[in-house]
């Protein structure tokens, strides 16, 4: 990841930095299922590059994947992605968006992959931890409905590591390299 920062000119920065804070591997199931828990990794970046960075993205999450005995490659059997952004104001932290995408098959009704706006307040613990302890949080997210289901594509953690980057890193002076 530091590789990555760097090479963008990266105003912010990530924490927790070592992939051991991070990710959490298993076998899990009768039919030998790889799970990947990912713990709360917290984002500082611009809203818009290549300004200050303000912003404090969390992101927390699993996926799954199931290797079936007749295919080589294995496919995703579930995840559940969700992604908090507080923004800096002043000397608080204002929870500005919440959505949680995730990946069911088996419930009748709604798209297979979907996200859902949510009020992530607990995130805030994890970004206080990491960088301030003294900010007051307010939550401009609790009122927002939060049972409508929005078709989207696949959006694991790791998808959203790369929109957080396209999304706030990358502008109209980034080069040819940046942009892929």
């Amino acid at each position: 990841m530091d590789r990555i920062v760097s090479y963008l000119n990266f105003g912010g920065n990530i924490r927790p930095r070592t992939p051991e804070e991070i990710f959490r591997f298993a076998i899990v199931g009768s039919n030998n299922q790889i799970k990947i828990d990912v713990k709360p990794i917290i984002f500082q970046v611009p809203e818009r590059a290549p300004k200050i960075a303000k912003l404090y993205v969390c992101v927390k999450g699993r996926i799954v994947f199931c290797c079936p005995f007749d295919e080589d490659k294995p496919k995703t059997d579930s995840f559940s992605t969700s992604v908090g952004y507080f923004r800096q104001h002043n000397k608080c932290l204002e929870h500005v968006y919440g959505v949680r995408y995730d990946f069911d098959i088996n419930q009748f009704g709604h798209p297979a992959f979907h996200a859902q706006m949510d009020s992530l307040m607990c995130f805030s613990d994890h970004i206080r931890k990491r960088y301030f302890d003294d900010r007051c949080v307010s939550d401009k997210v609790e009122a927002a409905l939060k049972h409508v289901r929005i078709p989207t594509a696949e959006m694991d953690v790791f998808s959203v590591f790369v929109q957080i980057i396209a999304d706030h890193l990358i502008h109209r002076d980034s080069n040819c390299c940046e942009k892929k």
